[in-house]
């Protein structure tokens, strides 16, 4: 879904605010990253408990399993670390 929605604000931002000029492929790989970075640090802060409420640690880390860099090399609390 998110790629889907990043795949519908590049188009709109091409057609409305580029004169449809279209993004380079390095443009939309930096894009998508951005995207995805920014997912995996709102579920590993999710997963800290604030006023009780967290989603599970285990949640996180299998929904991200396979798809970090240099996954072999993480900590085993990650989700608590900045910048994973």
């Amino acid at each position: 879904a998110a790629t889907l929605y990043l795949t519908w604000k590049l188009r709109c931002e091409r057609v409305i605010a580029n004169e449809n000029t279209p993004f380079s492929d390095q443009e939309v790989q930096n894009k998508w990253l951005t995207m995805v970075n920014e997912r995996l640090n709102l579920d590993s802060l999710m997963s800290r408990k604030y006023e009780g409420k967290a989603i599970l640690k285990d949640l996180v880390k299998q929904t991200w399993k396979g798809l970090l860099h240099k996954e072999h090399e993480l900590p085993d609390e990650w989700t608590g670390t900045n910048g994973v």
